[in-house]
């Protein structure tokens, strides 16, 4: 759980391993076995899980798999995730707004959609 939400994260944020590794002072190699589920698998420390989670905006426990996120648990297009990600960092009621147009917009295009 906790490498696939590592490589997930990054992703999400378009980072490479390298800048991740950068950022919490380790070598790549290192960083590189956070996210490995192999033999050269290594667990972040709990300063880097620290780090992480304050790098990508969420919380340790969602990190270590203790708390639950259904936006990246579920099996989602990492598109739909990222869109999911971007709207929840919005102040709400831009979040009400913008939904608000997301939802006249789908109803616009939803005849042109049907087979």
């Amino acid at each position: 759980m906790l490498q696939r939400r590592l490589v997930h994260l990054r992703k999400l944020h378009n980072l490479k391993q390298e800048d991740v590794a950068q950022y919490l002072n380790v070598s790549r190699s290192t960083y590189t076995g956070y996210e490995n589920e192999g033999l050269s698998h290594r667990v972040p420390n709990a300063d880097t899980i620290k780090k992480l989670s304050e790098l990508y905006s969420v919380s340790a426990d969602y990190i270590l798999g203790i708390q639950a996120d259904d936006v990246v648990d579920q099996e989602y297009p990492d598109e739909v995730v990222e869109i999911m990600h971007r709207i929840k960092q919005l102040p709400e009621h831009q979040q009400k707004k913008l939904l608000e147009h997301l939802i006249n917009y789908m109803k616009l295009v939803e005849p042109f959609l049907k087979d």
